[in-house]
């Protein structure tokens, strides 16, 4: 029978293995946003749909939507290219008035003297709205949450999102 030090060391033991193991498999970024989903207070209840057949995945829609904001002249992904899509994404779906104070408050993050700045992301999104309107009118669906992991030369992007809704809202 092993004594009470010699089971202490047992479980430390086991523990260690237990961090060397997840150490050496990282869990994917799928896995990452659905553990925050079953947390998640606003997503309790809600029946979450895992790379359906029938629906186009929403990480596919976004990346082809931010696509002239996704590489730099050096051939990078940009992480924050992909939030900003989202964002504009998120706010083209939005009633007029509240997609204006939406998009004014991704403006003033920006500081009061960068005007350079502010009219590069201005134009920005302008460019994304178009966008929308051209090639993604018909998607309103709307991004809940998302996970953005980095594998060798590639970012991977998972996305919550609603089914849509039966009439799209007025703009």
């Amino acid at each position: 029978m092993a004594s009470k030090k010699e089971r202490r060391q047992q479980k430390q033991q086991r523990r260690a293995r237990k961090r060397k193991a997840q150490r050496a498999h990282p869990p994917s970024g799928e896995q990452i946003l659905l553990k925050r989903a079953q947390k998640s207070e606003y997503l309790r209840g809600a029946q979450i749909l895992v790379n359906s057949d029938d629906i186009e995945k929403m990480s596919d829609v976004i990346l082809r939507f931010a696509e002239p904001l996704l590489k730099d002249p050096h051939g990078v992904i940009s992480k924050n290219a992909i939030r900003f899509a989202i964002a504009v994404w998120n706010a083209s779906l939005l009633p007029q008035d509240e997609q204006l104070k939406m998009l004014s408050t991704l403006i003033e993050m920006l500081p009061e003297d960068d005007q350079d700045g502010r009219r590069e992301l201005v134009a920005g999104i302008h460019m994304l709205l178009a966008r929308k309107q051209r090639y993604f009118a018909d998607n309103t669906r709307v991004i809940l949450d998302y996970q953005i992991t980095e594998a060798p030369n590639k970012l991977n992007l998972n996305v919550i999102s609603t089914l849509g809704k039966a009439n799209p809202p007025a703009t």
